[in-house]
């Protein structure tokens, strides 16, 4: 790898225009291929009108997908729309339920804004389709003569795709459940001016961080009676009393006795829990999108608060709220309200230049990622290029390389910066060694122009596996060094490298330089979360595979000693880092009969018997 790759690469995240593709085809062939297109879609939704036939219609589809794959031009984005909208919405609607199928084909081609949102938002392989399509009736049968899902198109996709099962969240010791889908739609739609940033020009990739809200009715209209119009929702986590009794003593706390809701919250305080529950639930009252977020450093775990702020015409995510100096450093996870898995704050956070992006735009961006995988599967089966359309026989449709599969990814991104499932593929590409040193230089140049410095823990999830599939080891060695040093105050991503330059060291038969790595991260960062831990066990493997337990308790000796002891409750210190090295150091010291074992064990027992 060149010192030149190496350099692209380091780059980071900021949104920037790509350069304009040139269109593959004249201006008169792109015309032609809009018309036929065009009359293929009319004819095939006609005749699904008629027949009733999805699997027939799902076949129509797909072909004139491949058509517009192989000969449309970068610059006819809404060709590609139209037929990748059409593959989906008929895919989706049989898979949901077979008998309700064309029930609901019928309403949705009535309602194009609300069909076209709602087919591009659906993950398929995450969301139960049943559940969303269901959800929809539930919402169609509580609108009455008066109609306005279809209006507000992006709000009823995002309650579809997040209320398609029960939501139900655990809040430490309390479980809170959302109302139902109808009442939560009528409250957003009905306070549809209030809401800070609007709900209509709002993408559904971003309202499921606001219509994921746990609260009864009573407590969502208190919250926007009380803070509408918040612009920084995050410092309602320092308005919430801190429960001391309950964090020094373990004694319970008085909202959980009198009541887990936001008044009482807001009454009678809590934790960092609470206090992050609280802000987050209230920006999600008020139409701000919000995230509870979770992280453990060195000693305890945390919740934090991440929001979406307004900065001047644009916005972006903000995650420092609540989240103290300690795990300033450490990686956040959140719950995808969609999706149901947790996700990382690096995910959401890019979601923000969503902001600037029409719903159009998104769907249009899906699109373009649906056509590059479409592309790949075509390649792979060898049933590429398509025939082309009738009457221009002599149409030399688009390569089905990597490249043209990635030059539709990039299409994707130009639409939209923040759509992370078209930045997901190159690195899901990149993992199954399919790109070449040319291709990962060009899209290193990609996230250059469009990531630069403000997401570093993104740029680095889709970095790894490009560094990862890096054929020779020195390279390899160089580029986890360098990106180690831009991760700057990052502890958990400066850690990160240096762990995978570890485990490369040790694939490659490097013992020593990878124990170097391991204890480089043991030394610098003992007290500053889970990480080191990782570290910790890896050298420990490392050595007891060497049986070199001599050299192993002098390991947990040095880490032991390095590390904070913590000074509150049994209950909080036992996830510290202190406590579980010093488990693990008790362990190897009554293994090898050493005296030492029963003092360290003296120490530990102070704290789990502490009340």
């Amino acid at each position: 790898m060149t010192t030149r790759l190496v350099s692209i690469l380091l780059g980071l995240l900021a949104l920037v225009l790509l350069a304009p593709v040139a269109p593959a085809q004249s201006a008169s062939d792109r015309r032609a291929v809009a018309d036929t297109v065009a009359i293929q879609l009319r004819d095939a939704w006609e005749a699904l009108g008629d027949s009733g036939d999805f699997e027939k219609a799902q076949a129509e589809f797909v072909r004139i997908f491949d058509l517009v794959i192989g000969y449309a031009g970068d610059d006819q984005p809404d060709l590609f729309e139209d037929a990748a909208f059409a593959v989906r919405l008929t895919r989706q609607l049989p898979a949901a339920d077979k008998g309700k199928a064309m029930e609901r084909l019928r309403y949705l081609r009535d309602n194009d804004t609300l069909a076209r949102t709602l087919a591009f938002l659906v993950d398929e392989k995450a969301d139960i389709l049943a559940g969303v399509y269901n959800t929809l009736d539930t919402l169609r049968g509580a609108q009455g003569k008066d109609d306005r899902l279809n209006e507000f198109a992006t709000l009823t996709a995002a309650v579809c795709v997040v209320h398609d099962l029960p939501l139900v969240r655990q809040i430490n010791e309390n479980q809170v459940t959302s109302e139902s889908p109808e009442k939560i739609w009528k409250f957003y739609a009905g306070n549809e001016k209030k809401m800070y940033y609007g709900l209509k020009g709002v993408p559904g990739e971003l309202l499921v961080f606001v219509v994921d809200n746990p609260a009864t009715l009573n407590e969502i209209n208190w919250a926007l009676s009380n803070y509408s119009g918040n612009r920084a929702i995050g410092k309602q986590f320092f308005s919430i009393a801190y429960d001391y009794e309950h964090f020094l003593h373990n004694k319970k706390k008085k909202v959980t006795e009198l009541g887990f809701n936001l008044p009482n919250i807001k009454k009678y305080g809590g934790v960092c829990a609470d206090q992050a529950y609280f802000a987050v639930t209230v920006g999600k009252s008020i139409g701000v999108p919000a995230v509870y977020t979770t992280g453990r450093g060195g000693q305890v775990g945390h919740a934090w608060v991440g929001y979406l702020e307004k900065q001047g015409r644009t916005a972006a995510w903000n995650f420092d709220e609540g989240r103290y100096e300690e795990y300033q450093g450490v990686r956040g996870n959140t719950e995808d309200p969609q999706r149901k898995g947790m996700i990382s704050d690096s995910d959401v956070s890019v979601l923000a230049e969503m902001i600037g992006a029409s719903p159009r735009d998104v769907r249009r961006a899906t699109a373009f990622l649906d056509a590059a995988r479409r592309m790949d599967d075509l390649a792979r089966s060898r049933g590429y290029p398509p025939p082309a359309p009738a009457g221009l026989d002599d149409m030399k449709a688009r390569g089905a390389a990597i490249g043209d599969q990635l030059n539709l990814i990039e299409q994707s991104l130009r639409l939209c910066p923040g759509y992370t499932n078209s930045w997901h593929r190159v690195a899901d590409l990149a993992r199954a060694r399919r790109l070449s040193l040319d291709d990962k230089q060009r899209w290193a140049e990609v996230l250059d122009r469009l990531c630069k410095n403000r997401y570093p823990d993104f740029t680095v999830d889709i970095l790894s596996p490009m560094i990862d599939t890096i054929e020779d080891v020195k390279d390899r060695d160089t580029f986890w060094e360098r990106l180690g040093k831009t991760c700057g105050k990052r502890k958990d991503l400066v850690a990160y490298c240096k762990i995978e330059q570890g485990k490369m060291w040790e694939k490659t038969g490097e013992k020593g330089k990878a124990y170097d790595c391991y204890k480089a991260v043991i030394d610098e960062f003992i007290n500053d979360g889970p990480f080191a831990l990782e570290a910790l066990q890896r050298a420990e493997s490392m050595l007891e595979d060497a049986k070199r337990g001599d050299v192993l308790l002098e390991l947990y000796a040095h880490a032991y000693s390095r590390t904070t002891k913590p000074d509150f409750a049994a209950v909080f210190a036992t996830q510290s880092n202190w406590f579980k090295i010093g488990n693990r150091y008790v362990y190897w010291l009554e293994r090898a009969s050493d005296r030492r074992a029963q003092n360290i064990k003296s120490q530990l027992d102070e704290i789990r018997n502490a009340k």
